[in-house]
């Protein structure tokens, strides 16, 4: 094994080499108290970038349920997570910077390589590559601003986090190889929601040049936090027999986020784990409009996103059953639904109509619509991959991220019979777009709307499925009525 150093602005580290690229892990970009900003990290001593950093806690206990869909990696966590991982195929030259912010909403997850979104293709490809730990749920995201000045960012800490570790990319990034001129951000589920929130914040200009944003939309599930924390957060103090807000700061995170589990449901209209608009975050786009138009953006979904995963192990309907279901889901809107269906989906039986996404796809749809209106460059894909679990399952939530990322030889499920072809396709439109924003295909417009279809049956298509998600979406009850009817509680 070969080892090599970088001297950078804020530090020398050590990385290594294997499979024709450099890896520095676990790079420290930042140093925070608890609820207060983070400051930026300059070391004085060689670091060895070697192994993982620490994550940020999860406040309920890691389970692997679920990961052979969607593989994740479990690392040591502690509140002293803001590092980030490079990975370069040489330190020479300016290469296009590609930077990984990870989902689980704004509550879980890591950067450390999971298979599906491991780096290291990405870095053979010619770029380099970059992801981000931070802060998250009641580290990250736990308005306290009614405690005093000092408070007064804690609503936002883990955006603020991001935009610190892109300032250190930014300063950094050359001595990797890195082009700091060209730098794309991309990030699935709340990681694509965390890219909207950095677009829609007080920072300066130039941190990042283009955007992938993969079912990050969300802003029906997890939508800007409303209200105030104080009732919560006072009887979290009682709970815990402290005296004053202060104290909060010390206690141990397993206390501190067990009292804040055990309460919260006590105090609905108390918010926290999600964004806050103030005046560092203006809001949601939809609702207050973009901060910013010159961002390139691709955006797109799965097919079936979380109802799919909610579906697995559902009993199959016949037609019959299948229709009296629509009709409960969509009520009179259900034969619009169904023609609307069998118009963009004359190859896909009438019963896969059931795992359709009912949550993203008309988000992302709202969300395209306004950007090309106020201005922006936006293109859109929809993957629509079909893999063998249990007979058939349509593409869940997360199964576009091994294909973008070149990864699909490491994930089981993958081993299908266009597995390659699928591949190219979501790498090549991915890396196209980080190298000049372009991903091979026309940008939606005005009364235009131009989607990459990617399945079965790859195809660049206009205005794919619009009036159906448009329908549906009028019905947010309706996975929660489906869930009901086959005795499944939809899990978000």
């Amino acid at each position: 094994m070969k080892y090599i150093s970088v001297q950078t602005n804020n530090g020398t580290f050590s990385g290594f080499s294997g499979n024709g690229v450099h890896h520095f892990y676990g790079i420290p970009y930042g140093k925070a108290r608890r609820f207060h900003k983070a400051e930026e990290v300059v070391l004085d001593k060689p670091y060895d970038a070697f192994v993982f950093g620490y994550t940020c806690p999860n406040m309920k206990k890691e389970i692997s349920d679920g990961d052979f869909l969607v593989p994740r990696g479990f690392y040591p966590a502690s509140e002293e997570c803001l590092n980030l991982n490079i990975i370069t195929p040489d330190t020479d030259n300016k290469k296009g910077v590609v930077v990984w912010i990870h989902g689980g909403e704004y509550s879980y997850g890591s950067a450390n390589s999971s298979k599906a979104v491991d780096g290291e293709r990405i870095a053979q490809e010619g770029f380099v590559f970059v992801s981000i730990n931070h802060r998250l749920n009641i580290l990250g995201f736990f308005d306290l601003s009614e405690y005093g000045e000092e408070y007064k960012e804690s609503a936002m800490l883990g955006i603020e986090d991001l935009a610190l570790a892109l300032r250190w990319i930014k300063k950094n990034i050359e001595a990797f190889g890195g082009d700091k001129d060209n730098i794309t951000l991309t990030g699935n589920s709340g990681g694509g929601g965390k890219i909207i929130a950095l677009m829609q914040s007080n920072i300066e200009e130039g941190l990042f040049h283009r955007a992938v944003i993969s079912s990050g939309h969300i802003s029906r599930i997890v939508g800007d936090a409303q209200g105030t924390m104080k009732p919560l957060v006072d009887a979290m103090i009682e709970k815990l027999n402290l005296t004053d807000i202060k104290e909060l700061e010390t206690v141990s995170y397993e206390d501190l986020s067990q009292a804040y589990l055990e309460l919260k449901k006590q105090y609905p209209q108390c918010q926290a784990e999600r964004l806050k608009k103030n005046d560092f975050y203006m809001g949601n786009p939809l609702v207050h409009g973009f901060k910013t138009h010159s961002i390139p953006i691709l955006t797109g979904n799965t097919y079936a996103e979380f109802t799919s995963l909610m579906m697995k192990s559902a009993p199959l309907f016949d037609d019959d059953q299948n229709v009296k279901l629509l009709n409960m889901m969509y009520g009179s809107d259900a034969a619009t639904v169904i023609s609307e269906y069998k118009k963009t989906y004359p190859y896909i039986a009438l019963r896969d109509l059931l795992t359709i996404d009912t949550m993203f796809r008309y988000e992302t749809i709202q969300f395209i619509d306004r950007y090309v209106r106020e201005g922006g460059t936006i293109y859109n894909y929809l993957f629509e991959g079909v893999f063998d679990y249990h007979g058939s399952l349509n593409a869940w939530h997360c199964a576009d991220l091994p294909y973008l990322f070149h990864n699909t030889d490491k994930i089981p499920i993958c081993d299908t019979v266009n597995r390659e072809t699928m591949e190219s396709e979501m790498f090549n439109m991915f890396t196209l777009f980080a190298r000049d924003g372009n991903p091979g295909f026309n940008n939606c417009r005005e009364g235009k709307f131009v989607t990459k279809v990617v399945g079965d049956n790859t195809a660049v298509k206009e205005n794919h499925g619009i009036e159906l998600h448009n329908t549906i979406g009028k019905h947010p009850e309706g996975l929660f009525i489906l869930g009901k009817a086959c005795g499944i509680s939809p899990q978000m």
